[in-house]
């Protein structure tokens, strides 16, 4: 496997990430000099505070602060702990100094629900920035050490200040008129959780370079971005919502499990099919194994299918001291990357249709002699297929909605080899043609 995902991971790991940050300039600075060919035009910012009608906020930039830039500091007589023991600030914490009975301490030390020993990732104020509070992220164990009736003293330092959200695109564009764009994507501001998503980020960054050099039809597109609030903004800046056929978003690559498709919110969607044909076994419903920005891109008015790519449950979901660089496999990252050109190779092939024509058409008419038994009347005594009058019903709308011979067949249970043949005599009758 190249070194160079792991290499890239080692590098991005140790930057404070955050919807806005500091060190996302120095993030972006790392994936250009990987994606030097595609850094035209790609950059899309968006200022702290923006609004939308929606009630989405650009937060501000943030950044632990503080002794060593470790953020939190508590003492208790002779006592004293820094991170990560208790632990960092929570994400988008108040700052907060004074002396506290340890009760009213522990109303603000966050634990993580899955194991003790685990310091948590925590970016629920990401979203909610009206519930915003101080905090520090600890571990069970400190946790049980605190005294309630004891007094503590408590520094929690961060810098936090009016900044820019950055939203990042990598395209290769297609050397076809197939008029098809494909966004493959992951998210960049869970600060230190290397599977959660920097390995979706490497992944996705020597996907490109792999496409690159197939000189490819279609046109791809690597978007990196802040969870939620980057593609809402983008979405609502761009013609994306308009020009997309579909997105696969890339998270939890790194570990040991078997990769999993999380299907689009109808499950019939070009890159489902793509995945499910190439991975050879069982899909999962939408939003049932892990949830990101597909329902950004699946919301009202924007309705582009997104599938995920992933290999959770993971042991060290948004745990601070435990999803490290070191928990990750090489060879999973470089299998994912690989089991993704399979899938391009599959969109590169794929032979799509458009109806030449408009309104019902009447396929039992001799002119057309398409129609398929049986209908609707159980009159007629005519025993048949039900699944080819189905297919036969479903077709104009499959077509209309470029879907390829492979999805159709996969949908009615057919082999590609019989729904082609029954193709072709809708060409020969001029109802369809090759689209470009």
């Amino acid at each position: 496997m190249p070194n160079s995902m792991m290499d890239l991971l080692r590098h991005l790991y140790p930057l404070h990430l955050a919807p806005v940050s500091p060190d996302m300039a120095a993030f972006r600075n790392h994936l250009d000099a990987e994606l030097a060919p595609f850094t035209n035009d790609h950059y899309y910012s968006f200022p702290s505070r923006m609004r939308n009608a929606n009630g989405w906020i650009v937060p501000d930039s943030w950044a632990p602060g503080g002794e060593l830039g470790l953020g939190a500091v508590i003492s208790s007589g002779s006592l004293r702990w820094r991170p990560r023991l208790p632990g960092p600030p929570v994400g988008y914490s108040l700052p907060f100094m004074g002396t506290v009975p340890g009760k009213e301490l522990k109303a603000h030390l966050y634990t993580h629900r899955g194991s003790p020993r685990a310091i948590p990732y925590h970016c629920d104020w990401y979203y909610k920035p009206h519930l915003r509070d101080w905090g520090i992220a600890v571990n069970g164990r400190f946790f049980r050490s605190v005294q309630e009736d004891e007094k503590y003293v408590v520094d929690v330092r961060v810098h936090s200040e009016p900044g820019e959200m950055e939203v990042l695109t990598y395209t290769v564009e297609g050397l076809g008129d197939t008029g098809e764009t494909f966004v493959f994507q992951a998210h960049n501001c869970h600060t230190h959780q290397a599977d959660d998503d920097l390995s979706g980020v490497v992944v996705g960054v020597e996907l490109m370079k792999r496409i690159s050099a197939l000189r490819p039809r279609n046109t791809y597109v690597l978007l990196i971005c802040p969870e939620h609030l980057g593609t809402v903004f983008f979405l609502g800046s761009t013609d994306y919502r308009k020009k997309t056929t579909g997105v696969l978003f890339l998270e939890g690559l790194g570990g040991k499990r078997p990769l999993r498709l999380q299907e689009s919110f109808w499950g019939n969607g070009v890159l489902d099919h793509a995945v499910r044909t190439v991975l050879g076994g069982t899909s999962y419903p939408f939003r049932s194994i892990v949830g990101n920005d597909e329902v950004v891109w699946e919301a009202p008015g924007v309705e582009v299918p997104c599938s995920t790519l992933t290999r959770f449950p993971t042991s060290t979901y948004h745990m601070l001291n435990l999803d490290t660089p070191d928990s990750l496999i090489p060879g999973s990252l470089e299998g994912s990357v690989e089991m993704l050109v399979g899938v391009v190779g599959l969109l590169e092939g794929r032979n799509t249709l458009r109806n030449t024509y408009r309104d019902l058409v009447c396929l039992s008419n001799p002119k057309f002699d398409l129609y398929l038994p049986p209908g609707n009347d159980p009159s007629t005594g005519v025993v048949a297929d039900r699944s080819w009058n189905l297919l036969m019903t479903f077709l104009p709308r499959y077509i209309a909605a470029g879907w390829g011979v492979e999805q159709i067949a996969e949908r009615h249970g057919k082999t590609v080899k019989e729904v082609k043949v029954y193709l072709e005599k809708w060409k020969e009758r001029g109802l369809v043609e090759e689209r470009p």
